[in-house]
């Protein structure tokens, strides 16, 4: 009896122990299901955070190309009201009395200038020093023209050939100006053609400077300019609300990472 005694207290000390390491071992293992638990919670909420980041950067890059199509749609709409208001305007202009008489009065001193100088010309092409400039100006067009379709011509060859063609055209402008002001009856219609051209655009210039003061049109310029600048605004706001959710995105990644 006395010899199983230790047998006894060892085999219980060993129970003992069995029992307390199974405490623990249960212990640890409900601590890392928390732990576990914790860490798949933590995993999920990152992963949504950074879902909705993404759909903030989706939304705001979608609320900036609307509102950027509606403003440049409204600046197109007062952009065509503001040139349909001149259109009017330059129509009324034209149809005005005074206006209409002086572009008849225009359009008359040219038609008869051109049938003057036509008379003049027919008479000049019997010189035979305006026939030769005639005759050199346009060989010397034909000669470039071949030897540009040949592909063997140098550069310098065909400047060449140009600037022949341009000193004969400038002799042919020169004896043709010179005729016409040599005729009194051309040269007194190139003098009304003159004046009745200076008289229109004295009357398009007080039109231009009129336009700036009429009702419609300073209306219609407002409208475009506050356009413009609503556009301007709305690529602004667009572009910060923007830049807003995409440092959202990316803090929401930096905060994610273990």
């Amino acid at each position: 009896m006395h010899v199983r005694k230790p047998l006894v207290v060892c085999t219980t000390a060993f129970l003992m122990l069995s029992v307390f390491d199974s405490a623990g071992f249960a212990h640890n293992t409900g601590r890392s299901h928390r732990h576990n638990s914790r860490s798949s919670r933590t995993t999920r909420s990152s992963a949504s955070a950074a879902a909705k980041a993404n759909a903030d950067l989706m939304r705001a890059a979608a609320v900036r190309a609307a509102a950027l199509r509606a403003a440049q749609a409204e600046v197109s709409r007062a952009h065509a009201a503001l040139k349909s208001s001149r259109t009017l305007l330059e129509r009324q202009f034209e149809l005005s009395p005074q206006v209409a008489a002086a572009l008849r009065e225009d359009a008359a001193a040219h038609k008869e200038l051109d049938q003057l100088r036509q008379v003049v010309l027919d008479r000049l092409a019997k010189d035979p020093l305006y026939q030769n400039a005639k005759r050199i100006q346009q060989e010397k067009y034909n000669e470039a023209q071949a030897l540009r379709a040949s592909g063997r011509a140098s550069q310098s060859q065909i400047d060449a050939l140009s600037q022949q063609r341009l000193e004969a055209g400038a002799t042919v402008t020169k004896m043709e100006a010179a005729a016409i002001n040599d005729d009194p009856a051309a040269r007194k219609a190139s003098e009304r053609v003159v004046a009745t051209a200076a008289r229109v655009n004295e009357l398009k210039r007080g039109f231009e400077s009129s336009v700036t003061h009429d009702s419609r049109w300073t209306a219609a310029r407002k409208d475009l300019d506050d356009a413009r600048r609503k556009l301007a605004q709305a690529n602004v706001a667009g572009n910060q609300a923007l830049a807003n959710a995409n440092r959202s995105r990316t803090n929401q990644r930096y905060s994610a990472r273990p």
